[in-house]
């Protein structure tokens, strides 16, 4: 009576392998989850769409009930933590596919901004540089080969040729809205506005962004030149 008695009690110590699986795949979703975030730089995960969302509530659901079935033997729990778990091999690669455009796109975004404020201080060295000329209106001008001889109004060499041809990271640049002043019988240009929008909306940015001759960097949430949000 004894013996069975420990039998009993040593079998009920050992725990399924279906559960110690789930529960391994339950914490290797979450740590990527966190390890997205962490590269992301925050912690809205609404990029991730809705097929991201509930290949990733599926991945840390069957971790849970992997740790869940850790302390419960009953067959209809471990079948439920058996079936669940089937999603995982899905769960995990498509948490990370959906995640890692996340991340891809933020990236750009921060480019845009880093970018744009590239090219407004390019803006105020052309200008202290050539005041006769005032702002340049083209960012061509701004750039330029620095093999190709000294800077001049017209190729300043101020900028890397991604950006004066105004494509980088998945956005396009142009400086527009440029209005002219006169001082002393000579045309200048006075104000202008640069602008960056992703080349594919929701896919290689979601935000467009703007920023003018006063330094003010702005976003549109609709991914065009209509810069409401300001942008610290």
């Amino acid at each position: 009576m004894f013996e069975s008695v420990e039998e009993i009690t040593t079998s009920k110590r050992e725990h399924p392998a279906v559960s110690k699986g789930a529960a391994a795949l339950g914490a290797t979703s979450a740590a990527a989850v966190l390890l997205i975030a962490l590269v992301q730089g925050n912690w809205d995960f609404g990029h991730f769409g809705l097929v991201g969302a509930i290949f990733l509530l599926l991945a840390l659901f069957a971790g849970l009930l992997g740790i869940v079935g850790l302390f419960l033997r009953g067959k209809k729990v471990l079948a439920l933590v058996a079936i669940l778990t089937g999603f995982g091999p899905w769960a995990l690669p498509a948490t990370l596919f959906f995640g890692g455009r996340s991340v891809k796109v933020h990236a750009n975004e921060v480019s845009a901004i880093t970018s744009l404020r590239t090219i407004f201080s390019a803006e105020t060295q052309y200008e202290a540089s050539y005041p006769e000329k005032g702002f340049a209106c083209s960012l061509s001008v701004l750039g330029g080969d620095p093999h190709s001889g000294p800077p001049s109004p017209s190729s300043a060499e101020l900028l890397e040729a991604d950006l004066a041809a105004g494509n980088k990271s998945g956005y396009a640049f142009k400086i527009t809205a440029c209005s002219k002043g006169n001082n002393s019988d000579t045309d200048q240009i006075t104000n202008f506005e640069i602008v960056a929008v992703p080349a594919v909306v929701g896919k290689s940015g979601i935000r467009g962004f703007c920023v003018d001759s006063t330094g003010v960097l702005k976003s549109d949430p609709a991914g065009g030149i209509n810069c409401i949000d300001p942008v610290p």
